[in-house]
């Protein structure tokens, strides 16, 4: 899976990964991140988005998720 993701996100000349807080988006972001160090890495305030996973993306997510999991590859 590692080399797939890989792929794909190379495919793409120049990424943004929205997050919405959640461990699912932090990951592809913390993941994309080792792809592409310095990408852009956006989040939307909105009634929509509970207030904390605001929280976790202000606080870093992820890089945070980043330097837990060491290295995801």
């Amino acid at each position: 899976m590692h080399r797939a993701l890989t792929r794909v996100l190379r495919q793409i000349n120049a990424p943004v990964i929205a997050v919405s807080g959640g461990v699912d988006s932090l990951t592809l972001a913390a993941f994309a991140s080792e792809v592409f160090p310095g990408i852009a890495v956006m989040h939307a305030v909105s009634p929509a988005v509970p207030a904390e996973a605001t929280a976790r993306r202000i606080n870093g997510g992820a890089a945070r998720l980043a330097a837990d999991a060491g290295s995801c590859g």
